[in-house]
């Protein structure tokens, strides 16, 4: 085997949503708790064309041919989310998942911390990623399922470093930061401009630096209570009435910690 990763191209979204539908299929096999399924989008050509766009996104070749995709976000100069692997179920097995992440992770020489969730009934997944050194941190809670959020440090005598609270300033973008939820407010409903109604609630996040308000919508809300400690990854920040506060967004995560 000769295996590499290339871009992905817009003229093979079509022959990577099916190899991705196929591959995702086979977690029936694996505990996958009703029928099976990926990600939002999985299985459809546009989605994965616009990914091409919004992340690096990578096939999977074996020399010449095709075998499967792999997703990368990321985060700044020394984190990086592996946001998705997918091999085609006529090569699995042959070592082309394991491969291509250690290629991935070969192409970011200064990121010093990878991490990735993972479902938590997934049976496969667990051994497969330990044994590629990453280690279970906490959970990814979200409105289906709860995950396994993995993590590996590349730089052992060399660490990444989350910044501290203090540290967070108005209109950053993919800030990683830890700390304790200390106060958590009612849930709310808020109407927006276009009549959409959600629900808000606004808790306090805190390290010995200091706080910041953590901006929780929807299906975020039962991501993180009073007492759990839990990591921002790729989140935004902005001011509000004068006060910072810290938001998911639509690509970032929460993670309850261990």
């Amino acid at each position: 085997m000769v295996i590499s990763l290339r871009k992905a191209q817009h003229n093979k979204a079509e022959m990577l949503a099916d190899m991705c539908f196929r591959a995702y299929n086979t977690d029936i096999l694996y505990g996958a708790p009703k029928k099976p399924g990926g990600p939002p989008g999985y299985n459809d050509p546009n989605h994965h064309r616009n990914l091409m766009k919004w992340v690096n996104y990578y096939m999977i070749h074996d020399d010449d041919d095709i075998v499967g995709g792999i997703i990368v976000q990321p985060c700044n100069k020394y984190h990086n989310i592996l946001g998705q692997i997918f091999i085609d179920p006529e090569h699995l097995r042959k070592g082309y998942g394991s491969k291509a992440i250690l290629l991935a992770e070969e192409m970011y020489p200064s990121v010093k911390m990878w991490t990735l969730g993972t479902p938590s009934w997934n049976t496969r997944t667990k051994p497969f990623y330990e044994g590629l050194g990453y280690v279970h941190v906490g959970f990814d809670v979200g409105p289906d399922d709860t995950g396994i959020w993995y993590q590996k440090t590349m730089k052992h005598d060399d660490p990444y470093v989350m910044p501290l609270i203090s540290e967070i300033r108005d209109g950053q973008r993919d800030v990683d930061v830890e700390g304790t939820v200390i106060e958590q407010s009612h849930p709310r409903k808020v109407r927006s401009h276009d009549g959409r109604e959600s629900t808000l609630v606004n808790s306090v996040l805190s390290d010995d630096s200091g706080s910041i308000t953590l901006v929780q919508w929807n299906e975020q809300i039962n991501q993180a209570s009073v007492g759990d400690k839990i990591r921002l990854e790729k989140c935004h920040v902005k001011s509000y009435r004068g006060l910072l506060q810290i938001g998911r967004g639509y690509t970032g995560y929460i993670i309850k910690l261990l």
